[in-house]
């Protein structure tokens, strides 16, 4: 891959009878590769700092507009993941834990709608990722000025190397 700017790589490493191996680099950090297993992830300094003054500058506007993000229930990952595991069990790497990201919508009410999975994943465990959002248990809403608000948001689900 390269930068479509100046053609410099934005990837570099090394193959080893067609398997990725050793260390990859990219501009935000390095992954490290044996027999085109990811092993490690390593951040570049650079990346964790950028990534810090982001964090930072949206935590100033939420609370320079006065909003606290939704609170979901006790045990809400635990049930995604009992309604989840077997839909997903496909698209599990069996040599290491596998992140399923879910994107949804929690009303002012703080009943969740328009489930879907950001990962990709075939049109039938979409379907069920919709059907588990609409069961979830509801969730104490954002607000703003103390007022409930509407907010979009991401999970990450984890699976454990599960066989």
């Amino acid at each position: 891959m390269c930068n479509p700017l100046d053609s410099t790589p934005n990837l570099k490493g090394n193959y080893l009878k067609g398997k990725r191996t050793g260390e990859w680099v990219a501009g935000w950090g390095t992954e490290v590769y044996d027999d085109d297993v990811l092993v490690k992830t390593i951040p570049s300094k650079a990346y964790l700092r950028q990534t810090a003054i982001m964090n930072e500058a949206a935590d100033k506007v939420r609370r320079e507009a006065n909003i606290t993000n939704a609170i979901e229930p006790i045990d809400f990952g635990k049930f995604l993941q009992q309604r989840l595991a077997s839909y997903f069990k496909p698209y599990f790497d069996k040599n290491a834990a596998t992140e399923i990201i879910i994107a949804f919508t929690i009303t002012e009410q703080g009943k969740l709608t328009n489930g879907r999975s950001v990962t990709k994943v075939s049109d039938s465990v979409q379907e069920q990722v919709a059907r588990a959002i609409n069961a979830a248990p509801y969730w104490a809403p954002a607000q703003r000025n103390g007022k409930p608000i509407t907010q979009q948001m991401t999970y990450t689900l984890v699976f454990d190397n599960i066989r």
